[in-house]
């Protein structure tokens, strides 16, 4: 067995006394340790098993002892047996007394152990001084060969750590508005301390938490502003600093969780227009039971003698008084009736979350019936919770069963249910829920994209009147054949230009002509190539994202110089109907899609309002340039282009100018480089000059065909027809397709001239598209007379020989002589009065025809003519 074998075992507790390593630290190699040496010297020394040879020398490596010690230190000693390597070390302790080398050495408070000493040996050893003093004791002068003390060096003090940081934003602000109500909520009854934490709403994000406390925590921070003390809580610090508290914002946005322990039996404290989200205390329930009803001696609210049945139940609760009035608008709905979670929460004045939160801790179902709300569109996968059922919420089996119970028109045909007049107030909450926009903005995103209301005239018409107004633009000029573009770029005598494509479409330059090449933007370098690139693009179709895959013919190339910008900015001039007056809308960041520029950094826009009496005076327009970033060289050149696109936007009659780019170049001149233009199509009898500029060749041809008709005609991709007189009827009609699951084709707006002779123009422009299945006629005969429109509809349908169904639905004046020329015309025409049934039922017929039944079309006609004649 090796030496080192004996670390292995346990060690004795003498070198647990004094751990201190014996190694000579200036040497690499393993270290010879003395067995026996007087006390006055640093020495160590080992007592070896007795039956090993003490005369021998043992050496041990660095690394061994090292360990051993280390193991000494760390782990509870056992008394060593007499088989195992026991060692101790010594120091050399001050005396004034000579020691004589024959006596070993001795530590006194160490007890014996039955390892005796071997004798001493005569073999010289070399000596091994600690380095270290014994614990306890101050270090011993280190001995020289002279035996005279030397002076050690200081040791050199460690680098001081800088201090110096970045001082660390404040924790949390608070608006004026929050002061304020921190200050009431810190003044009540029993005045406490408000913590601020953050909760987590789900898809809303975080959202403040405020909660009383009694004392701050040990970590919280504390934040004053305006006299207002509120602590901050030491775990949300991170989610929290350098945010600002607004009431209004945040309450608006449901940003709020605020438990307050001011009020009995653990309800909550209800910020207005909020729902608080907080443990409640349940009430004692058995097993398969409803829940009873709390004490009311706590919270009386009104006296429940002569009061309804459900009423009663609700008052008696010790609930919120915001729960109390959500299930108190449930018992108004009737039964057989549904209504959405959007228009319910319009009604309360609150957001549709915090009433399906209120439904979820509904414990009177179904006496409080709130499986009469649904989902937008009728769907039942919308909130599944009610009253506790063996530990479950309802289920949606069982909101059809009791929706199947009362007869609800769920099941034939839905119809939303407002339970009062809304204000504009909640109007205005309701046109903003998720759960009633979301149904209706597809239709109106399509019509925003489709129409065409003002005029739009080509980029090289709109340099033209650039110029006319001393506008700076690059020199150019406009071409129809490839041989006048080559002339142009002669002219022009300068071997950098660009050729365009006069296309009204945006994105031009990635779009793709029908021949196969690439952008309609291209920069030339000689007037052969003007040639060559102006006969491949004129005559031929440009495809942009903008145009569709049927994509728009370019008749004309614009050829112009090409200007090299120092800066490049964006500019333009709208009719902003929010503020009823014109803004200028800028940014510095031009020449790129302002789409793309809104969505990535949207603190470079900037809007300015003007006064339409006032104008853009000169303050105005120097405050714009010098935040678009030109140069002091061309501030008062930037300010008067500015202020001359303002007056063509007047005097034009224009409802948009856009610049982009609006450019400094590198001799410090201010050009625009790009125009685009529109025009109000009510100020044609006024703007001659202006509309004789008009491209109907880059226009849809049914919108052309329909706008000389005198109809408002824009055609949509769905496949049901709607033929309707006045704009906000006809999105009314487009709405309610939607909502029963149809699609609208088009919008079409005869006005209020529903003559024979419109209603068959209409006809021939929607049943030109061969998907539309079926045809939806919404007209109110206000101005004109019904019968007059039913004799237009049975003339037109004669003619036209129709083979798809037409739902009529008219009102007004004489409509039942309508309802009796239809009924007797034996065409193939659904008169119905109510408009919900009229959008259900046109829904329906078009899946027929579209699925190819026409004999289940045919048994639907055959039944409707049965039923009239009985």
């Amino acid at each position: 067995m090796s030496w080192a074998d004996d670390f292995r075992g346990p060690l004795s507790p003498l070198l647990l006394r004094n751990p201190m390593t014996h190694l000579n630290n200036s040497s690499s190699r393993p270290t010879t340790y003395q067995r026996n040496a007087p006390p006055d010297s640093a020495t160590l020394s080992f007592h070896a098993r007795p039956h090993e040879n003490f005369d021998t020398v043992m050496i041990a490596p660095r690394f061994v002892a090292s360990a051993a010690l280390r193991q000494a230190r760390c782990l509870a000693i056992r008394q060593a047996s007499t088989s195992r390597l026991a060692f101790y070390h010594s120091y050399s302790m001050p005396t004034t007394e000579p020691s004589t080398a024959t006596t070993a050495p001795r530590n006194d408070d160490v007890p014996e152990t039955s390892i005796t000493m071997p004798p001493p040996s005569n073999k010289p050893v070399p000596e091994v001084h600690e380095t270290r003093p014994p614990p306890g004791t101050s270090p011993p002068p280190p001995q020289a060969a002279e035996q005279a003390p030397q002076t050690q060096k200081p040791a050199p003090s460690a680098r001081p750590r800088s201090t110096l940081r970045r001082p660390r934003k404040a924790a949390m602000k608070l608006t004026p508005a929050a002061v304020e109500q921190l200050r009431s909520l810190l003044e009540g009854p029993e005045p406490k301390l408000i913590k601020v934490g953050v909760r987590n709403r789900g898809c809303s994000g975080l959202a403040y938490h405020l909660e009383y406390v009694d004392k701050p925590g040990a970590f919280d921070e504390l934040i004053e502003q305006d006299g207002v003390k509120v602590l901050v809580d030491s775990k949300a610090l991170f989610s929290i600093i350098g945010s600002e508290m607004d009431w209004k914002e945040d309450k608006l946005n449901q940003r709020f969780v605020f438990h307050n322990p001011n009020i009995t039996c653990n309800q909550d404290y209800s910020l207005p227009g909020t729902m608080a989200i907080t443990k409640k205390q349940k009430p004692h329930t058995t097993k398969n039971a409803r829940p009873d009803i709390l004490s009311t001696t706590a919270n009386p609210v009104v006296s429940t003698t002569s009061m309804d049945p459900q009423l009663a139940l609700i008052s008696a609760s010790q609930r919120t008084a915001f729960e109390k009035r959500v299930w108190t608008a449930l018992c108004q709905i009737p039964r057989g009736s549904v209504t959405t979670y959007g228009l319910l929460a319009a009604h309360l004045g609150t957001s549709p979350r915090a009433v399906g939160n209120a439904l979820r801790r509904n414990p009177f179902a179904p006496a409080v019936p709130c499986h009469r709300v649904v989902a937008t569109g009728g769907t039942l996968g919308g909130f599944k919770g009610s009253w506790p059922r063996d530990g479950e919420g309802i289920t949606i089996t069982e909101k059809k069963r009791l929706l199947k119970e009362e007869g609800s028109s769920l099941l034939t045909s839905f119809s939303f249910l407002i339970l009062a007049p809304l204000q504009p107030d909640a109007m205005f909450k309701l046109g903003r829920s998720r759960a009633v926009a979301s149904a209706l903005n597809a239709s109106r995103a399509q019509i925003a994209a489709g129409q065409r209301r003002n005029l739009s005239i080509h980029e090289y018409l709109s340099a033209d009147l650039l110029r006319q107004y001393g506008v700076g633009v690059p020199k150019g000029a406009n071409a129809k054949t490839a041989a006048e573009a080559k002339q142009i770029a002669k002219e022009i005598g300068t071997d950098d230009m660009v050729i365009k494509a006069q296309v009204l479409a945006g994105g031009r330059g990635k779009g793709t002509f029908d021949n196969g090449l690439k952008g309609g933007v291209r920069v030339i370098y000689s007037p052969t190539e003007a040639e060559m690139f102006a006969s491949q693009m004129i005559g031929h179709k440009l495809v942009t994202k903008q145009t569709g895959a049927a994509g728009r013919l370019c008749s004309s190339v614009y050829i112009c110089e090409r200007k090299f910008a120092r800066r490049e900015f964006y500019l333009a001039i709208l009719m902003d109907r929010a503020s009823q007056g014109p803004v200028i809308v800028s940014s510095s960041q031009g020449g790129m899609d302002i789409e793309t520029v809104a969505k990535e950094n949207p603190d470079a826009i900037t809007t300015t309002y003007i006064d339409i009496k006032q104008g853009v005076t000169d303050e105005i327009a120097r405050d714009i340039a010098t935040k678009l970033g030109f140069s002091e060289q061309c501030i008062e050149e930037a300010r008067d282009t500015i202020q001359k696109l303002y007056k063509i936007f007047l005097e034009k009659d224009s409802t948009q100018i856009e610049i982009n780019p609006l450019s400094e170049t590198s001799d410090h001149q201010v050009l625009c480089m790009d125009a685009k233009f529109g025009f109000d199509d009510n100020a044609e009898f006024r703007q001659k000059e202006v509309f004789e500029w008009r491209d109907t060749t880059q226009e849809d041809p049914e919108e052309v065909r329909a706008a000389q008709s005198g109809l408002n005609f824009i055609k949509l991709d769905g496949d049901i027809g709607c033929l309707v007189n006045g704009a906000g009827l006809a999105m009314a009609t487009m709405d309610i397709i939607k909502l029963n699951g149809g699609q609208p084709a088009n919008f079409l707006d005869v006005g209020g001239g529903a003559t024979p002779a419109a209603i068959k123009e209409a006809f021939e422009l929607i049943t030109s598209d061969p998907k539309v299945s079926a045809i939806f006629v919404n007209i109110f005969g206000g101005i004109v007379r019904c019968d007059h429109i039913a004799t237009g509809l049975i003339n037109t349908a004669e003619t036209l020989n129709l083979k798809i169904p037409i739902i009529a639905r008219l009102q007004g004046t004489n409509v039942e002589q309508a309802h009796k020329l239809i009924n007797e015309s034996g065409m193939k025409i659904f008169s119905i009065d109510d408009l919900q049934s009229a959008a259900e039922k046109s829904v329906q017929l078009s899946k027929m025809v579209k699925l190819g039944k026409p004999n289940t079309l045919l048994s639907a006609f055959v039944q409707k003519k049965r039923n009239e004649t009985r």
